[in-house]
């Protein structure tokens, strides 16, 4: 099955999607999904109706940045902090 993609420019890009049965997809199910992870977008009718297989697009993990949450000019030794608590200044750090 051809199927043409594009935006409402005019171009459009051409690429071919297999297409099974539903029988076809049970009897080949692994093959099918491999397929799809290979970047081959796939077609399975049932009944008249279309279901497309299609792999998403990976997404990069989020690291969050992390450097501005605890600013200090004794980082490098932050193993030996302690915390002190006075009832009258309250919580506050010795290192």
């Amino acid at each position: 099955m051809a199927v043409a993609q594009g935006d409402l420019t005019g171009k459009r890009t051409l690429y071919t999607m297999k297409q099974y049965s539903a029988t076809q997809a049970r009897a080949h199910w692994f093959a099918i999904l491999d397929e799809v992870v290979d970047g081959e977008a796939v077609v399975i009718e049932r009944k008249g109706r279309r279901v497309v297989l299609r792999c998403e697009e990976s997404v990069p993990a989020f690291t969050p940045d992390y450097s501005n949450v605890i600013q200090s000019q004794d980082s490098e030794n932050a193993d030996l902090w302690t915390w002190d608590w006075d009832p009258e200044r309250g919580i506050s750090l010795t290192s």
